[in-house]
């Protein structure tokens, strides 16, 4: 599991995508947790999700995704079409707005 209250640094955010994408069977449980993941990081991660197999748990809580990221919100719904081993997902706390709700 990986958690992560702070900042994710750029370089520790490439590598936990690149373990997504290895389905990395030890990665079940990713906290994102106040890391203020703009739309370039949200998209590649959304893009990870689509292959990934083993994450189980993502939380995404309090990170400023507001009404800008409905598109991304919209691809995020599309990939766990996909990704349908994924039973947790938390977007708390981020001021989504109706049309940025999956």
């Amino acid at each position: 599991m990986i958690t992560s209250k702070i900042q994710v640094e750029k370089e520790e955010f490439k590598n936990i995508l690149q373990r997504l994408v290895r389905n990395d069977q030890t990665l079940i449980n990713l906290d994102l947790t106040w890391n203020q993941i703009g739309a370039k990081e949200m998209k590649a991660l959304i893009e990870s999700l689509k292959v990934n197999q083993s994450l189980l748990q993502l939380n995404l809580t309090s990170n400023q995704i507001e009404a800008e990221g409905t598109e991304e919100m919209q691809a995020l719904s599309e990939s766990l079409k996909v990704n349908q081993n994924l039973t947790k997902l938390s977007l708390s706390e981020n001021g989504l707005k109706d049309e940025g709700k999956l």
